[in-house]
This record gives structure tokens, sequence and C-alpha cells, in this order.
């Protein structure tokens, strides 16, 4: 799921579009809560990597692959280090192993030093989290408690805590900090990026929300779920579909016992050809069959679809699927590719007005990942948060 595909000579330029499209926007000094303030009079740049501060709701930052780069790390790392005194701080990350660059790393050992209390829930990869390996584990149990560092299986091996089959042992593939003050305040950092070298070299993003209370103890409710390995009355997939306080806002848990969410999202979506959209950016991952229907039909309704896949494999697995109506204009190749994003700009009904919807996250679009994987996606409709990941995504589409 994580195979580094080649990059084509047209990189330089994508890379350029990338970069050139946060230029236009505005960020401005926003209060966030009482006690913390994001400035950003302008998108802050950061080697090839932006962040903008679409308001004091969400922030959302990128990396174009360019060059080894940590600013979404680095920026997570800052909203610890000014978080009070008190405040607690729960991390899922699949795959980490590069102690040696790591603000996250840092953040969370001076954290507990200050009296944050630090619990993290790490994945396995081939056991590069395991102590006896490269030593990334214990140095995590090191900085932030031997107890509060956990793996799914007593063994560390790369299993998902939360199981659906036992044909399949799956994997926590879940990448997410959470963060809540003593008043109450919160806050849900998403990643599409592990924490490993060759991450950092992949175009990756993140969004954090600040101060939707429902959503911090969705995705709380996750973890202590995943620790625990118990699914604890979430027993259906209407379960795994949590609303957020903030209105457009939801989580979306995986891995389901039955049907797609992301699909039914599609499947819902009424095109007449007057400039809906369906954009996706998909990682390392084949589109699963469901997705693939979805994205069909879609078509058919009159949706302008296009999709971003990471190798030219993947690429003609989807145009000579069966019932397929794609053509090659309809999808490209980006080998460096690593954020997982769904966009729609579409109307419910087909008298209803255009709207905007984005998905990202961890979770890959692969079947896989839909039956077996611990992960999860988060929907927004913030308005600016859809128009910065709309220009995002089209930088590395036509």
């Amino acid at each position: 799921m994580h195979n580094m595909s080649p990059v084509g000579p047209s990189m330089a330029g994508k890379r350029s579009r990338i970069r050139s499209w946060w230029l236009g926007l505005l960020g401005a000094t926003v209060a966030v809560g009482s006690t913390v303030a994001l400035a950003a009079t302008a998108p802050q740049a950061q080697a090839a990597g932006q962040c903008a501060v679409t308001n004091a709701n969400y922030q959302m930052c990128w990396t174009d692959g360019a060059d080894s780069n940590t600013l979404l790390f680095q920026k997570a790392a800052e909203r610890i280090a000014v978080a009070p005194a008190g405040s607690t701080i729960h991390v899922a990350m699949y795959q980490w192993h590069n102690l040696t660059n790591d603000p996250l790393f840092d953040a969370l050992r001076q954290a507990v030093i200050d009296g944050k209390p630090v619990k993290v829930l790490l994945g396995n990869k081939s056991g590069v989290n395991d102590p006896a390996k490269d030593g990334a584990g214990a140095k995590i149990q090191g900085a932030v408690g031997a107890g509060n560092v956990f793996w799914c299986t007593a063994a560390q091996q790369n299993e998902a805590c939360l199981q659906r089959s036992e044909t399949s042992p799956g994997l926590m593939h879940a990448k997410f900090v959470l963060i809540k003050y003593p008043t109450g305040r919160t806050e849900v950092i998403t990643f599409s990026s592990n924490i490993t070298s060759g991450q950092y070299g992949r175009a990756q993003n993140s969004l954090a929300v600040f101060g939707d209370v429902a959503l911090y103890d969705a995705y709380y409710g996750f973890w202590d779920r995943l620790v625990q390995k118990k699914w604890l009355g979430w027993t259906t997939d209407g379960d795994l579909g949590r609303d957020g306080s903030f209105g457009g806002n939801k989580a979306y848990f995986f891995p389901r016992a039955a049907g797609d969410p992301m699909a039914s999202i599609i499947d819902g979506k009424h095109c007449a050809g007057d400039g809906e959209q369906i954009r996706i950016l998909s990682s390392d991952d084949d589109l699963r069959p469901t997705m693939r229907t979805a994205i069909q039909k879609a078509k058919t309704r009159g949706c302008f679809i296009r999709i971003t896949v990471t190798s030219e494999t993947i690429k003609s697995a989807i145009l000579n699927a069966p019932g397929n109506n794609l053509t090659g204009s309809n999808i490209n190749v980006n080998g460096e590719v690593h954020s997982k994003v769904v966009y729609i700009r579409a109307r419910t009904s087909a008298s209803s007005a255009l709207s905007e919807v984005v998905f990202t996250g961890s979770h890959n679009l692969g079947q896989y990942a839909l039956r077996y994987a611990d992960d999860v996606m988060v929907r927004t409709q913030e308005p600016t948060v859809t128009a910065a990941y709309r220009t995002y995504v089209m930088s590395f589409q036509s």
C-alpha cells in the first residue's frame, strides 16, 4: 500500500503549479478560542510545502514531494507546544521510524516534561516499531513512558486492532493527533503521511480542525477502541459514521463489515453537466469495485471525472475493469502522490444548488482498506476548506 511509483518528467512543472496556486490564497490573523491565535498574514512556506489558515477553525497543510519535508508534523508540533499544561495528547501512527528528523517526536517528549500527558498507538510495517529492531518503539516509550505506548498485538506484528475477518489480520493504518485542553478546547489533526524518510518525500496533506468537540469525541472514541481492541457498541456501519459539532463535518471509520460509504456518497450526487465534478487523489492502491462502479455511474449522469493514481498498472486496472466507461483522459499518473482526497462538487437533487464536499485522511480507496484496515476519513463542507482542496487537487490534474 506504500510502494513508490516512478515519477514522470513533467513533475517539475506540476510542483511549480502546486506552489503557485497558494500565492493567491490570502491568509488572515484569526483568533482560535480565547487563548490561542494562529497567525498567518499569508500562506506559510516551508521548502516545498505550504499551510493555509482558512478560518479560525481549520488549517490545511501540504507538501508536494519535491524534497524531504516535515512540514505537516512541524505544524502539529506547534499545536502541541502551545497547548497549556494539563492538556492531553493522543496519537495514532501507522509507520513511525525516523526519529532523527522528527518534530512530532521532539514535541511529544517535551510535552511530557511540560505536564501534558501523551499516549501513542503504533501500527507496524515489517517490525519497524519493534524496540528490538530499529529502536523507534523503545525511544517513543522512553519519551512518553512505556505504559503509554500501545500496539495492536503483544508481538507488535503488523495487524489491525479491530479485525473484521479471521482470514486477514488487517493493519492499523490511521494517522492522527488529538489534543484536548483542560478548558475543553479540542484539536483534531489528520495526516496522509507516515513518519518515515520515504513518506517525507511524497506529496502529502494534513487537515487540522479546531474546536469541533463532537469530531474530537468521535476520533477519541475510535482511538480508545483501537487500544482496547473492542468495538464497544459500534456494531453497525451507521455507528462508524460520526457527525461533528460543525455543520458538514463527519468522521468515517474503518474497517467496514459491509457497505462502502464513499461509494454511497458518490451515488447520491446528481450531475447534469453543469459544472459538477468528482476529483480524486488515490495513493498506492487500486480503486475498489464499489468505487469504480459509483464513478462509472456518475460519469453516465454527466459528472466531470478526474482521478490521479500512482502507477500505470493501477490506471490500466481501472480502465480494464468490468463495465468501465472511463477513458485515459479521466485518469492521470503521478507517482509522488500519497494524499488521499475525494473532492465532490455536485447537487443532491436536480433542483438543489451546487455544493462542495471534501474527504481526506489516511484511508486508501482499495478493497483491503475498506474491509481490513483500521482507519479514518474526515468530511468537511466548510467552504474555505473545500475551495482550498479543490485547487490543491486540480494542481495535479487537468
